[in-house]
């Protein structure tokens, strides 16, 4: 699952208040399957240096798992963790695709 409305201020792992909705759609779905593992993975382009990508993908996973906490879903269920420029979905040659790259994705299991 990628999230489709989830925003981030630049350069940040702050979520923006527009992101509140989807986090609190996807705690209400992960409520209703409380048995669900969940890897929550951040991701960005490859712009700047690769250690402080790594950083920032981290830390907006950790922003995506603590929401979704605050919002109900069961903590022991949650993980996250950073891929940094690591398994682009599209080109890092144009704006277009670097955005598509900076993302975070749910992996949900059981």
């Amino acid at each position: 699952f990628e999230f489709d409305r989830l925003e981030f201020e630049t350069g940040s792992a702050s979520l923006t208040p527009r992101s509140r909705q989807q986090i609190v759609d996807v705690a209400r779905i992960l409520n209703a399957y409380p048995n669900a593992r969940v890897q929550i993975a951040g991701f960005t382009d490859n712009t700047g240096d690769e250690a402080a990508n790594m950083s920032l993908s981290r830390g907006r996973a950790e922003s995506v798992m603590n929401a979704l906490r605050e919002n109900g879903a069961a903590a022991a269920n949650l993980s996250a963790q950073g891929f940094g420029s690591q398994n682009p979905v599209a080109t890092n040659a144009t704006e277009e695709g670097r955005a598509r790259n900076r993302r975070v994705t749910l992996t949900v299991a059981g």
